[in-house]
């Protein structure tokens, strides 16, 4: 209980054995326990639960100043606000809502990551039990991720940044796939990005794009049936969508039981523009990648607004001028809370593809850093076993090469 001392000085008109009642602020009358040596004029100290103290709109207030969403625009007015300046709980609410960027704002790395870093302090929660696969307001869900993604790798690629072999490697750029969310080319990473030493393979999953990010030195593993990827001048193409279909049946094969692959037809438009992304990629072996489980908090957009006053999405469709991140309504969309980072564009495709309920259990501790564990094949990573040094970052990213969190930076 939050508890309040106050000092109070006896009345001169008290005389001993009568009560002594004090009026607070918020309207309530209390009765004072005086001591039996006290006098008129001593002053005693007794304590009392702040909110008996505070009317119920002063508490609503600070209530709301405490929220992280507010603490930022209370600390930008700091030190210019006259002393008697008060605000009413609807006017603060209202002020920061305009402080916060309007739905399709963009914001920059500083302000997304202050966000993600919020939201992970307020939702992030290692432990193990089950809940519903669906979150809803005022009730998070916590989660097993296991994915499987599609992964254009160009030709010898993947060989050379194992090797560390990494002059003449494709520039790190964007090149516009399907996104199977969106229905329609997307921006998606490609290419060596030497700052990191890592390469980024496009990939495909049931929510849209995505990328394995190979660190230099360190082997990419795969699964399932490597198929080089025949270039077809046709728009449609019967041996295109044959191809897809064969895709499809091993996704399925490879991935948990619960899983549901993208169409048919999204798979088959996802590798018409890998054919039209060619000459940037050159020839392109279509490989499977199962990413390893990870412990995930699911997040409703509603909750993180409450508790952030914004809900923001990272940009990926690249260019020059395009910011870091935008202000979203969060329609359709879920939260995924990591221990260091935040997927903030997941949707009930994904949930119901990539996700499971937990099981009861305590977590690791490479789950419960945020990392994953090593070792395993792929059946035991089906019923659930760890696989090898992987890790996501918060534009669902795979980065091979860390065994553990240990040193990593999340971007």
């Amino acid at each position: 209980m939050d508890l309040v001392t106050l000092e109070l000085t006896i009345p001169s008109d008290w005389t001993p054995g009568t009560k002594l009642i004090w009026l607070a602020p918020s309207g309530k009358r209390l009765q004072i326990d005086v001591p039996p040596n006290a006098a008129p004029g001593t002053d005693i100290d007794f304590e009392v639960p702040r909110a008996i103290l505070d009317d119920p709109a002063k508490a609503a207030l600070r209530a709301e100043y405490a929220k992280p969403s507010v603490a930022p625009w209370l600390e930008a007015r700091r030190g210019k606000l006259d002393a008697t300046e008060k605000y009413s709980l609807a006017a603060v609410r209202e002020k920061v809502a305009v402080a916060a960027p309007a739905v399709g704002a963009g914001v920059d790395k500083a302000a997304y990551s202050a966000w993600e870093a919020a939201v992970v302090a307020a939702f992030y929660d290692a432990s193990h039990r089950r809940t519903p696969l669906q979150p809803t307001d005022g009730a998070p869900s916590l989660l097993t991720k296991r994915k499987v993604i599609l992964v254009a790798v160009a030709d010898g690629v993947a060989e050379a940044v194992a090797d560390g072999a990494t002059d003449g490697l494709p520039a790190h750029q964007h090149v516009q796939l399907w996104h199977v969310g969106k229905q329609k080319a997307d921006g998606v990473r490609f290419g060596y990005a030497e700052a990191d030493a890592l390469f980024k393979h496009p990939a495909c999953d049931v929510g849209g794009l995505t990328n394995l990010r190979q660190k230099a030195g360190t082997p990419a593993a795969f699964v399932g049936t490597p198929r080089p990827l025949v270039l077809l001048s046709a728009t449609a193409s019967p041996a295109r969508d044959a191809t897809a279909a064969d895709l499809v049946a091993e996704w399925s094969s490879l991935a948990p039981a619960a899983f549901t692959p993208p169409k048919v037809s999204d798979v088959s438009a996802f590798l018409a523009s890998v054919e039209a992304a060619h000459a940037a990629t050159g020839p392109v072996t279509l490989r499977f990648h199962a990413l390893p489980p990870e412990h995930r908090v699911v997040v409703t957009p509603a909750d993180v607004v409450a508790a952030t006053g914004r809900y923001l999405v990272r940009v990926f469709d690249g260019g020059s001028g395009a910011p870091h991140a935008k202000a979203s309504d969060g329609a359709g969309l879920y939260c995924g809370v990591s221990a260091t980072f935040v997927t903030p564009n997941l949707s009930s495709e994904n949930l119901e593809s990539e996700y499971v309920e937990e099981t009861s259990r305590p977590p690791t501790p490479a789950e419960a850093s945020g990392g994953a564990a090593a070792g395993g094949d792929l059946a035991s990573w089906k019923e659930g076993a760890a696989r090898p040094s992987l890790m996501v970052d918060e534009s669902e990213e795979v980065e091979v090469g860390l065994a553990s969190p240990e040193g990593a930076r999340w971007r």
